[in-house]
């Protein structure tokens, strides 16, 4: 069941996430005002339930074999882009010693509006987020509860703090979990649908 659905081709979340990145250029067009801030708030939703809902979670797996796998899946194409970009724009002489160094220590820090590749950002995000949701099943083994926990880890950040600031998205990652759970929990009542 599980090998079949994660072949399956869901049309409708590919519509959301065309919708999404139809967003994201509109919300980074320049005069958009709280348009853009409300769209903001929209893409990233839509982007991370449609992570959460194609992640297809093992409740089973231990968490450092979990994190290994998501950091090769996520963080390693990450830094390998990020660098790869770097020798680009070096070898095109478009930054000097300063700048690449610069270049590199924002790329470690991975965080959003630090992030030399802007909208890169996400995929530390996304890879902490994943270790945060993977942890809350492990605990409380029920996913209706991981979305209350999730939810309130999402107010709980958004109350305490509203800009990023820590590495790798560790605060934005609390967020937007509730959407990385959202979409989890969408997943396991359409697959049990479908069943």
């Amino acid at each position: 069941m599980e090998t079949r659905a994660k072949r399956e081709r869901y049309g409708w979340l590919d519509v959301m996430k065309l919708i999404a990145i139809w967003l994201m250029y509109m919300t980074h067009y320049d005069g958009m005002g709280r348009y853009g801030l409300l769209g903001l708030y929209s893409v990233l939703g839509i982007l991370f339930f449609a992570s959460g809902f194609t992640a297809f979670t093992r409740e089973g797996q231990a968490l450092w074999p979990f994190i290994k796998e998501k950091f090769l899946r996520i963080m390693v194409p990450y830094f390998a882009f990020g660098v790869l970009t770097l020798a680009v724009r070096v070898f095109l002489f478009e930054l000097s010693l300063g700048d690449i160094i610069d270049w590199m220590k924002r790329l470690v820090w991975g965080s959003r509006n630090v992030c030399p590749l802007a909208a890169m950002w996400f995929l530390p995000c996304l890879f902490l987020m994943g270790i945060y949701y993977h942890a809350l099943k492990k605990v409380l083994k029920n996913q209706w509860l991981v979305l209350g926990a999730a939810a309130a880890v999402s107010l709980a950040v958004k109350l305490i703090h509203e800009g990023p600031v820590l590495p790798w998205g560790i605060d934005m990652a609390g967020r937007f979990l509730v959407y990385y759970a959202l979409g989890d929990c969408a997943a396991h009542v359409w697959r049990a649908r479908r069943a």
